[in-house]
């Protein structure tokens, strides 16, 4: 199989959970609805942390970039 490339264009797979939730800390919430560790895990990888958690991690990649880089309510680029 060929190694992972980064699936998302602006979240690696090689970032960890602790670098992305510094970032981006309302992914939070979807990393714990995929059963990612952000607590004890967050020294692995995205993809590390995927893995040890049984979740997709193409699926998991496009739930934290849909909402990391989803304008805020209210912003020009939101929908009403």
């Amino acid at each position: 199989m060929p190694p992972m490339r980064d699936i998302a264009p602006f979240i690696a797979v090689t970032s960890t959970v602790n670098e992305l939730l510094a970032q981006y800390p309302s992914t939070a919430a979807i990393l714990n609805a995929y059963g990612v560790d952000t607590c004890c895990g967050g020294t692995l990888s995205l993809r590390d942390a995927a893995s040890d958690a049984g979740a997709d991690l193409t699926t998991l990649l496009a739930m934290l970039e849909a909402h990391a880089f989803a304008p805020a309510p209210g912003s020009l680029g939101a929908t009403p």
